[in-house]
Formats: C-alpha cells, sequence, structure tokens
C-alpha cells in the first residue's frame, strides 16, 4: 500500500514537472526518497508511510546509518538497523533486532520502542527530560 501510494504521488507531481530525480533520489513537493530507501516527508504524507511532519522514516533492514532529524521526529520500522542517531524530538523504534544511538538535545523530547529485541542507548545533557517507554519485548532501553 505504500509503495501504491508513493508511485500515486510521484505520478501526479510527474504530470506538473515537479519531480526531479538525481544521483542520490527521487524528490517531489513535501518528500523525498533517498536510494537507501529513507523517507522524509510532511504532515500531509502520513497517510503513506512517508513521514511524519518534518520527520524521517526509515523502511530498510540491516543497515548501519547515521541520521540528524534536525529537531523532527523518527521513525524506525525496518529490522536489524545499526543506527546513530541525533537532535530528534521523538524517535519510535517499531522494527526488530535494531541497534540505536540516541543522543536528545530538548527537553520534551521521546523515546518510544514498541518493537522487540532492539538495543537501545541514549543520553541527553542532565538538565534536558526525556520520556522513554519500551512496550514491546525483549527491548533493551538504557540512559548512558
Amino acid at each position: 500500500m505504500r509503495v501504491i501510494g508513493l508511485i500515486l504521488v510521484l505520478t501526479a507531481a510527474s504530470a506538473t514537472g515537479q519531480v526531479r530525480v538525481d544521483g542520490t533520489g527521487v524528490s517531489a513537493p513535501g518528500m523525498r526518497v533517498d536510494a537507501s530507501g529513507v523517507h522524509t516527508g510532511e504532515a500531509d504524507e502520513i497517510s503513506l508511510g512517508v513521514g511524519q511532519s518534518g520527520g524521517t522514516t526509515i523502511n530498510t533492514n540491516g543497515n548501519t546509518r547515521t541520521v540528524d532529524c534536525g529537531g523532527g521526529a523518527l521513525t524506525v520500522n525496518g529490522n536489524s538497523n545499526r543506527l546513530t542517531v541525533a537532535h530528534c524530538s521523538r524517535v519510535t523504534i517499531a522494527g526488530n533486532g535494531n541497534v540505536a544511538v540516541v543522543a536528545f538535545s530538548h527537553t520534551g523530547s521521546r523515546l518510544f520502542v514498541p518493537g522487540n529485541r532492539n538495543t537501545v542507548t541514549w543520553n541527553a545533557p542532565r538538565d534536558v527530560r526525556v520520556s522513554a517507554s519500551a512496550p514491546g519485548t525483549r527491548n533493551s532501553v538504557k540512559r548512558s
């Protein structure tokens, strides 16, 4: 369903000449898909699974990457990724078997790990409050 929605958005944007394809991926107004499957987008793409407002979604498996959210949200649906993450307002790890190191910098940031068998180490300055929860099974979530 997500792929079909993405194709529809790109087809519609293509008809108006607003799609750009370059060596690093495909972009259209409000969204970008890079060659490794990382989607970024705005609020109107939520139903397509492209991303949350100002956010990034990782749907790929088995990759190693560094993500700078620039104050937006990160959602990880993929499995078995190794991630270094910074400057996110919210991090959701819904996939399984991921290893993530997350650096929060703003009070009110949230870490939510509904996936299973994920290992997440997070840190923040001493005066920054972060809400962390891991309702999935066999997750390890620790502040460093």
